[in-house]
């Protein structure tokens, strides 16, 4: 059995399938996983593409409106020139 779970994640070379699994395990256990988790890849986008932490700090960003924080981290990788589809 850990022989396959391992192949299956060498297989999928997705981030995004660890990504969604470890969001999904902070949301089952504590309620707020988008707080907790997705504010790590705003940081991430604010540090690689030189951008100012603004109005607040990132976290709180994510806590207080998350569909917000989504949306505008979307129009920034459209702007930064990714294929969003």
């Amino acid at each position: 059995m850990l022989v396959s779970m391992r192949y299956f994640w060498k297989d999928c070379g997705d981030t995004c399938v660890v990504s969604g699994t470890i969001y999904a395990l902070i949301m089952h256990f504590t309620g707020c996983g988008s707080c907790c988790y997705s504010f790590l890849y705003r940081s991430k986008m604010r540090r690689r593409y030189m951008l100012l932490e603004e109005p607040c700090a990132d976290c709180l960003v994510h806590c207080c409106c998350h569909k917000c924080a989504l949306r505008q981290e979307y129009r920034e990788l459209q702007h930064q020139g990714f294929d969003m589809s």
